[in-house]
């Protein structure tokens, strides 16, 4: 039941709201998203106050640095949208050191004054030393000796999903594109890339991918410019920012089985086939009749200058597979620039 009057929704502060919601997700998940925990208060206490972003990105998070002038020890910021309630000998950031854990007892609902209780008794937590902060200095043997003596595995192991994600994203994307675009639109580009795993638990059918899959290209295409030798500012296409995307979403999900087996089953068969010269050419020569009822697509990945036209590649690969295969994945198509790269390779020796 949501406690949506407006006396309470200003009555309540919003780190109060946060302290609860987020223990009430953390009876059911160890980690949730900050979408969880945002959809969590409108829920209960039909409040959408703009200050809610900002306290669950940084005034609530005992591992980040503060930037503000009230902050509060209630989360653990673990990936990129993803939090735990923070837990006592867990990393704390050295500007957090004098804030508070839990609410006063008397901001909290009554209602709510059991998680309070259960967290204040609690007995069996144990405290941790916290991660000596690292000098960017020089260190000598002693001294890296006592940094290993005191490494934190707790922060390694909430970093590692992270630490793999990014990876993935690097070895999949830079030989991909990374070639093509000067290096401020590739670090704008990956970020944008990168901000997709978080809506992959949220995609259900085609529609779904398909409107997260526009999204991140329009806003790419709209908002990343190419610096080239000459140091204007070209225009990004379409074709080209649909590369390191599919790409990347073709070794992550198809390859890897992230960000996890159930949800890898369900992206799987939605996935884009990346496209490039070598697959369109090869469609456009093996496939004539079909690719001439899309009427003339481009097969230069910088002339692909709208969304349509790209859709209309992964339409032609959907009936393509469906003539041939029945229910295929689209990334199947991708086999063809792994063999057209061998031809080229043997050519070449």
């Amino acid at each position: 039941m949501a406690i949506n009057t407006r006396e309470n929704i200003t009555r309540i502060p919003i780190h109060v709201e946060i302290w609860i919601a987020s223990r009430l997700l953390s009876e059911k998940n160890e980690i949730f998203s900050k979408k969880e925990l945002t959809a969590t208060i409108k829920r209960i206490f039909d409040d959408t106050r703009p200050g809610i972003s900002t306290h669950i990105s940084s005034c609530c998070v005992a591992n980040k640095p503060s930037n503000h002038p009230r902050n509060y020890n209630y989360l653990f910021w673990v990936s990129k949208g993803k939090y735990k309630i923070y837990i006592k000998g867990d990393y704390l950031h050295p500007d957090k050191k004098s804030s508070q854990s839990n609410p006063i007892y008397e901001d909290v609902p009554r209602q709510f004054r059991y998680l309070l209780d259960k967290t204040l008794s609690n007995k069996n937590v144990i405290s941790k030393p916290p991660i000596r902060q690292y000098q960017s200095s020089p260190l000598g043997q002693d001294e890296r000796e006592e940094i290993i003596e005191e490494i934190n595995l707790d922060i390694l192991r909430n970093c590692e999903q992270e630490a793999i994600d990014k990876t993935i994203l690097m070895m999949a994307y830079n030989p991909s594109c990374a070639r093509i675009f000067s290096s401020e639109a590739n670090k704008k580009i990956k970020n944008k890339i990168f901000s997709v795993i978080e809506s992959l638990y949220d995609i259900k059918n085609q529609s779904d991918f398909n409107k997260t899959h526009k999204e991140i290209l329009d806003d790419i295409v709209t908002n990343v410019k190419n610096v080239n030798a000459k140091n204007l500012h070209k225009k990004i296409s379409y074709g080209q920012a649909q590369k390191g995307l599919n790409v990347f979403l073709k070794v992550y999900v198809d390859w890897a089985n992230r960000p996890s087996q159930k949800i890898s089953e369900i992206i799987r068969p939605l996935l884009h086939c990346p496209l490039d010269s070598y697959v369109m050419k090869t469609l456009k020569k093996k496939e004539k009749s079909l690719f001439e009822k899309y009427g003339k697509l481009p097969c230069d990945l910088k002339n692909i200058s709208t969304y349509e036209q790209y859709m209309n590649w992964q339409r032609l690969i959907d009936e393509i597979l469906a003539n041939k295969y029945g229910n295929e994945k689209r990334i199947l198509i991708d086999v063809i620039w792994f063999l057209e790269s061998l031809k080229r390779k043997e050519k070449n020796n």
